[in-house]
């Protein structure tokens, strides 16, 4: 998605935002009590942990994985604990 130039940080992350609170009702209808835990989280206070916390979680859902590896192994950066 491209954004006009004159757009301002605090603008687009206004957007991501809104389209987060979005995606998390629209999940009330198919995403299990995990998920939707895991993205309230990760919209009240976005960070690299929450957003691979996030994503592991809808891993498991839609995938059915059971295994249970660190959330640092999935993460590009270093997650602070």
């Amino acid at each position: 998605m491209k954004f006009p130039g004159n757009k301002t940080k605090e603008e687009i992350q206004e957007l991501a935002t809104e389209k987060l609170i979005e995606f998390y009702y629209n999940s009330f209808l198919y995403g299990s009590d995990d998920v939707l835990v895991s993205i309230k989280n990760f919209i009240q206070n976005p960070d690299e942990r929450k957003f691979t916390e996030t994503a592991v979680a809808m891993r498991k859902e839609l995938w059915k994985i059971s295994k249970n590896r660190d959330i640092e192994s999935y993460a590009l950066k270093k997650i602070d604990t």
